[in-house]
């Protein structure tokens, strides 16, 4: 029974992130998009960090924070940049 209640609330997570991208992708530009959902992201991480920091003592925030700036700087640079790029090809295309 835990793991259908996991599945689902991962699923719901998830389901629900894509229906807030969808609504809000006409509204603002796709960077500033992906910067203030990654900057609410950040904040819950620091602060599940900063509780996991207290209960573990030899937690390390250096290497933990830079392998998080570069999976998250890397990332976006190479997937969202041509994601962007191709939308509006897409959209150029349809408009024919």
């Amino acid at each position: 029974m835990l793991n259908f209640l996991l599945y689902a609330a991962a699923a719901f997570i998830w389901g629900s992130t894509w229906l807030g991208i969808k609504l809000q992708l006409a509204q603002v530009p796709p960077i500033l998009s992906v910067g203030y959902r990654f900057c609410l992201a950040a904040l819950i991480l620091a602060v599940y960090c900063l509780l996991l920091s207290t209960l573990f003592e030899d937690f390390r925030w250096t290497a933990n924070t830079a392998v998080g700036v570069v999976i998250v700087l890397v990332g976006n640079l190479f997937i969202l940049t041509p994601a962007e790029k191709l939308t509006r090809a897409y959209r150029r295309i349809r408009a024919i």
